[in-house]
Formats: C-alpha cells, sequence, structure tokens
C-alpha cells in the first residue's frame, strides 16, 4: 500500500509540473516565437521577460523573502534600462541640438560610376552652407557618434553590473 501511496503522489506531482509547464511555455511562446539570431535587440528582449517574471514573483503575496521589495526594486532598474535598450532612441537624444543648430538631414543615395551597384550616400543639411561649416558639422557628427556609443555602453555595464551584483539574491 505505501509503494502505491509513493507512485500516486509521484504522479501528482508529474502531473503539477506538466501542467505548470504548459502555463510557463505560453507565457514564454510570444518571445521565443519572435526571437531572431541577428540582433541583440532579441537577446534583451529575453532576458527582460525573465526579470519581469521574476519581479512578479517577488512582488506576490506568496514571496517569502524579508527582502523581496528590495530585489523586486533591483529587478526593476534592470527591466528600465532593457527597455532603453531595446527601444534604442539613444540617436534622438543625442542629435536633438545637432538638428537644431544645423538643420534635419536629408539622405540621398548617388550610383558611384565606376562601380555598378554601389551608392553613395549623401548627407545634407539646410543650415550648411560653407566648407567649413561641412567640417564643423561632420566633426561634431563624429563626436555625436562617439557620444551615443558612450551612452549605450553605460546602460550596458549598469545592468550587466547590477545583475552580476544581485543575481545571486533572486533565488533561494
Amino acid at each position: 500500500m505505501e509503494i502505491l501511496q509513493r507512485i500516486w503522489n509521484n504522479l501528482k506531482i508529474k502531473y503539477y509540473w506538466f501542467i505548470r509547464g504548459i502555463f510557463i511555455t505560453i507565457k514564454w511562446f510570444p518571445i521565443i516565437w519572435n526571437d531572431r539570431q541577428w540582433d541583440n535587440v532579441f537577446f534583451y528582449k529575453i532576458l527582460k521577460k525573465k526579470l519581469i517574471l521574476i519581479e512578479e514573483a517577488f512582488r506576490s503575496s506568496k514571496a517569502c523573502s524579508v527582502n523581496s521589495k528590495r530585489e523586486a526594486d533591483n529587478i526593476k532598474k534592470c527591466i528600465y534600462i532593457l527597455d532603453r535598450l531595446i527601444e534604442n532612441n539613444y540617436i534622438d537624444n543625442v542629435y536633438k541640438f545637432h538638428n537644431k543648430k544645423w538643420g534635419t538631414p536629408e539622405f540621398n543615395c548617388e550610383e558611384i560610376p565606376d562601380m555598378k551597384g554601389y551608392f553613395k550616400l549623401n548627407i545634407t543639411h539646410l543650415n550648411v552652407t560653407t566648407s567649413k561649416e561641412k567640417k564643423q558639422e561632420i566633426k561634431e557628427h563624429k563626436n555625436l557618434m562617439m557620444h551615443e556609443n558612450y551612452l549605450i555602453k553605460q546602460d550596458l555595464e549598469y545592468l550587466f553590473d547590477t545583475i552580476k551584483k544581485y543575481v545571486q539574491n533572486w533565488w533561494d
């Protein structure tokens, strides 16, 4: 009789985890279905989903950690940074004043005469009228590109430093 009881309990546990696995699969399905291997944004989306699920667990009434609110807040910071990395609108913030000063850039392509199928991208600004201004605009543009990369790097460092610091506290 004891053996039957153990088998029955084992089956109940397997059934529970099977049903739970179905619900977990449903939660993850949209993320996995849309996953691709060619861009870091997909990695950020997977990481964000995992952190959202962990944060929800810490904020739920079932959380049994004394520091669950603090841990959930740390996770929320990571989610916020991931949102910025996914949106990737650093360029809008960086170029806002540049475009105000030099005018909104206009793009056009022209085919390179000696290279069939290859094109040259020309970027012009309404307020750039002299070659001196063109050199200054290009110099500022390069500095802004470096600043944009700096901001992204800064967010990545903060994100992964936070994860490195707290990830061991996010599980039992």
